[in-house]
């Protein structure tokens, strides 16, 4: 294997935010221990590249943003700004808030079952929309089943359709009682997905572009129709196990051609860096839905994990609200702080490192703890 350490080009860079929207009226970021803080972990996380910005207020203005590294581990070109990653499980997000505004247009109900748009699911007639959203369903985590990793591994560039998936899942079973405990899994939002194309007769991916993409003019956001990434785009890649390169692992390999139809719903679309900044400001202050549905997006759950809570496919940890993603490649992670009003995005083209942290969560992570230091 051949990695490729730290190429740092700052893209853009200003000092000192002038006023954050929802709190201290002079919040100043500390731009160059950041920067110097985020070009150190860099070089320890073997990707080959990553992409880093801190954006504020409405008109995202650069604070900080930051090409790391390249594109390819043969560093034949320097990592790009308007590069395009998969964002992986951010894709929840954007799935999420589209439910949520069909619930506003009277097309969708949180306490419909799911069996009233999807035919045999566990407890279908139980599970509402609402418990999909939460994750509180109770259905297994489809990506656990070792019969559907191998697979996956079997014909990385298969295209997936959403009830070959499921079926891998209904193998399974179940993890808990409908609504009485939290376990994130990708079947919810597989799920959800289904439920959006029972309504409107068209593919997920097409509401969530009239619903999200077009009031928001990302343009360089959306669904991979022919699985590949638009250009430009680094090439993806991952730590994986030698006999079963989907499990995390420390055997290298390159994952860019990897179909991401087998994350469905919960993880096959894409973006760039300025796009997911957008996007990320836009849910996290509830922007999209109305107040009854804001309500909903931000009832937190206790996960169990530390300092993690979990909404309606959206994450609170440590005073920032956004989603993080990992899909063979490529990871993502983008918050919103609404104390100083900034946005956070990290992707990078490697998706997990040998230790298993992810490479774009771990910039991401630092950075917000250097905010709150003050």
């Amino acid at each position: 294997m051949q990695r490729t350490i730290l190429t740092c080009t700052v893209a853009a860079l200003l000092g000192t935010i002038s006023r954050g929207s929802e709190g201290d009226p002079s919040p100043v970021v500390p731009v160059d221990a950041i920067r110097a803080a985020v070009a150190k972990r860099f070089e320890t996380l073997e990707a080959p590249g990553a992409v880093f910005g801190i954006f504020h207020g409405a008109e995202r203005k650069p604070v900080l943003v930051m090409t790391l590294g390249h594109a390819d581990q043969e560093k034949s070109r320097p990592i790009q700004r308007n590069d395009h990653f998969r964002i992986a499980s951010i894709t929840k997000s954007f799935v999420g808030v589209t439910v949520l505004r069909m619930v506003d247009d009277g097309r969708i109900k949180l306490d419909d079952p799911i069996a009233k748009y999807v035919k045999g699911v566990p407890n279908g007639d139980r599970i509402t929309i609402e418990m999909l959203g939460f994750h509180t369903s109770g259905l297994p985590r489809v990506i656990a089943n070792r019969d559907f990793q191998k697979a996956i591994v079997a014909e990385p560039g298969r295209v997936w359709k959403t009830e070959e998936i499921l079926a891998y899942a209904w193998k399974m079973s179940t993890l808990f009682e409908p609504g009485k405990s939290w376990m994130y899994s990708n079947t919810n939002t597989i799920l959800l997905g289904a439920v959006i194309e029972a309504v409107t007769g068209k593919p997920w991916h097409a509401e969530v572009r009239k619903q999200v993409l077009e009031p928001l003019k990302l343009e360089n956001t959306g669904f991979p129709a022919d699985d590949r990434l638009p250009s430009p785009s680094p090439r993806g890649y991952r730590f994986g196990k030698k006999d079963n390169l989907i499990r995390y692992g420390d055997f290298w390999f390159d994952a860019t051609d990897w179909s991401g139809s087998c994350w469905g719903a919960a993880g096959n679309m894409y973006g760039t860096l300025d796009d997911i900044a957008v996007f990320t400001r836009a849910v996290a202050r509830g922007e999209l839905v109305s107040e009854k549905s804001r309500k909903i997006l931000f009832r937190w759950i206790n996960t169990g994990y530390d300092q993690i809570e979990y909404g309606f496919h959206i994450a609170r940890r440590q005073g920032v609200i956004g989603h993080t993603g990992d899909v063979p490649g490529y990871s993502s992670m983008a918050v919103y702080d609404p104390k100083r009003d900034l946005t956070i995005v990290s992707m990078a083209n490697l998706s997990a490192t040998r230790t298993k942290l992810t490479a774009a969560s771990e910039l991401a992570e630092l950075t917000v703890k250097l905010l709150q230091k003050g």
